[in-house]
């Protein structure tokens, strides 16, 4: 895939002189500059494979026809075709030129395009020989950690690629011998555009943080042969990537105990023999492009524990959780007492229950029990490297006094954390549809759903698995922060957000507090970002409604298989958006409650932050 992607489609207007990734970095006088040659030189790959797709997708869509007013529709996307394929040439253009400028070449000289591919194999890092006697530097111990996970996302995009290509030629098929209609290919062949796209872009961002890698480890002596050895395998004099037998366990031929590309056998190579081949491959066997489904995660919740009346003595001119003297808030209908449903979690199909009578939940506590289904998952860190951490003790281990930055990284794990799980959800929602979709395997359309899911399944585990890059990402920028990045367990939030209403006592601040503009700013914010909290969690829940009724009229013949996914995504996107307004909540409470108490213990800060369990 990554070679069909590096070529120029025929007749395209894109030009350049050929340029291989070893000649590249020959031409930067430090490391610095190397380096960013090389990210400069993944830009353009990736700016001209967007050009060769889009040139593809152009020419996907001229010849179709549709008749009657969705001949309206064809024109247009033949419109956006055009302007798509018009606007990736010039990104590609400015890439070159972006390229051409670190490579000092003259202004008459041709404009670069790349030779060299990413690679998408399997890297062996090597981290603890690498630091075996020196103490690592922080991005060196993220690489390590991110590296493995970014190879995953690159096989489950290529995973989708190949799932969208299916579909693409079943419904070409259909819509040649006249049993399908044009606006079934014209779906598909967007859906193909996306996937590509994003196969290219997990491809360079894995060679970006190689790259970041080997530029850390590296000896400062290494040539632009070694470099490149250690990014993308040996490199030929000539250009391009030559097939050379890798030694099995060992390091690179070229720089000793550096980090290696390690091979990951696969069913259909004739023999282990190292790098691959420049040439494509046959697609694997149906059965080794199905995607690998997360197991079910456990949907156990803690119970559920109302507003409580605090019976201790409280400093009431402190901001702080808005408590209440009930015990309990009210409970769902039909669910026993005590019991937090967990509404993000997948419902399984057929057979599914009707939706959840949220909507006669007071929003208030609508938004705090779906904010403890979604940050409350024991699953979701098993096997993981990671140790539970309280923000009290992230707040009293920070050494360096920056409060706010602190509990942002802290709510941004959680963020993390809960996005990973809901996109987890996803793709557990989607498998559950496959047994639906068998039953209607039958049907005229049978067929061309089966590999429509299939295109959503692979798709939802490669977003799944970015979700997990950026939760590590996010555990080793607290880590950082706390002290915690050389531990072999890096910090595991404990402590679960704020969702319910928050009393911000400007009245009993200090006159600098109170007349502050920041102070102006936050209590006009925080009430509208609380409410804005409570209409999001509505969203939510109606999409769950939304997602199960649609499955359900799937299943009796009156819904499309691509109006269920859309509600299974639509769901995704309404928790997103409701857990982007959660951070931002937190955050906002917190920069409050740390201008009206600067000087505060960390206990008495978290106190104003969180409501007590």
């Amino acid at each position: 895939m990554m070679a069909d992607a590096a070529r120029l489609p025929q007749g395209a207007t894109l030009t350049g002189q050929p340029m291989t990734l070893v000649n590249a970095i020959g031409s930067g006088a430090d490391r610095r500059a190397q380096l960013e040659i090389v990210r400069a030189y993944w830009r353009l790959f990736a700016a001209a494979a967007d050009y060769r797709y889009a040139s593809d997708y152009a020419k996907t869509v001229e010849p179709l026809r549709l008749r009657g007013s969705d001949s309206a529709s064809l024109r247009a996307a033949r419109a956006a075709a055009s302007a798509q394929l018009r606007q990736s040439e010039l990104e590609a253009i400015a890439a070159q030129h972006e390229l051409a400028t670190l490579l000092r070449q003259p202004t008459n000289a041709q404009l670069p395009l790349c030779t060299d591919r990413p690679y998408v194999g399997v890297y062996g890092t090597r981290f603890k020989e690498q630091f075996a006697s020196r103490t690592p530097p922080e991005q060196a111990r993220l690489a390590d950690k991110t590296i493995p996970l970014q190879q995953r996302v690159v096989d489950d995009r290529a995973a989708a690629v190949q799932a969208a290509d299916n579909a693409l030629q079943d419904v070409s098929d259909d819509y040649q011998s006249g049993r399908g209609d044009a606006s079934a290919v014209l779906a598909c062949s967007r859906e193909l555009l996306r996937q590509r796209q994003l196969l290219v872009r997990a491809a360079v961002a894995y060679n970006r943080n190689i790259a970041a890698y080997v530029f850390l480890v590296v000896p400062l002596g290494a040539t632009p042969q070694d470099l490149v050895g250690c990014l993308i395998g040996p490199a030929s004099g000539a250009g391009g990537t030559e097939k050379q037998p890798a030694r099995p366990g060992g390091p690179t031929a070229a720089v000793p105990r550096e980090p290696t590309l390690a091979r990951r056998p696969r069913p259909s190579d004739p023999t282990p023999d190292g790098w691959r081949s420049p040439e494509p491959t046959p697609a694997a066997p149906p059965r080794m492009s199905q995607p690998t489904l997360a197991p079910q995660l456990d949907s156990e919740v803690p119970s559920a524990r109302g507003d409580r009346d605090i019976s201790r003595s409280r400093d009431t001119s402190s901001p702080s959780p808005l408590w209440r003297t009930t015990n309990k808030p009210p409970m769902l209908p039909g669910l026993p007492g005590d019991t937090i449903p967990d509404f993000s979690a997948p419902r399984q199909f057929p057979g599914d229950r009707p939706a959840t009578q949220l909507p006669d939940v007071p929003p208030a506590h609508r938004a705090k029990q779906l904010a403890r289904s979604l940050h409350w998952d024991r699953a979701l860190w098993e096997g993981e490297s990671s140790k539970p951490v309280s923000l009290l003790d992230c707040l009293s281990r920070d050494a360096g006094g920056n409060r706010q930055a602190t509990v942002n990284a802290y709510w941004l794990v959680w963020q993390r954390a809960a996005q990973f799980k809901s996109l987890t959800n996803e793709v557990d929602s989607l498998k559950a549809l496959s047994a639906i979709v068998m039953e209607r395997r039958n049907s005229p359309a049978g067929a061309t759903d089966m590999v429509r899911l299939h295109v959503a399944q692979t798709a939802a585990q490669a977003d799944r698995d970015e979700a997990q890059v950026a939760l590590v990402e996010a555990q080793h920028a607290l880590a950082v922060r706390i002290g915690m990045v050389a531990e072999s367990a890096w910090p595991r939030p404990s402590t679960p957000p704020h969702a319910g209403s928050y009393q911000l006592n400007l009245e009993k601040q200090s006159r600098s507090v109170a007349d502050s503009r920041a102070a102006a700013r936050l209590s006009a914010l925080i009430p509208g970002l609380g409410q804005n909290l409570q209409q999001q969690a509505a969203a939510v829940t109606e999409a769950d409604a939304a997602r199960t009724a649609t499955a359900e009229g799937y299943r009796q013949g009156m819904a499309a298989i691509d109006q269920v996914i859309d509600s299974v995504a639509s769901q995704a996107e309404q928790t997103a958006e409701f857990l982007d307004s959660l951070a931002d909540y937190n955050r906002a409470i917190a920069e409050y409650a740390i201008l009206a108490r600067p000087g505060v213990a960390a206990d008495k800060l978290v106190e104003s932050l969180v409501a007590k369990p």
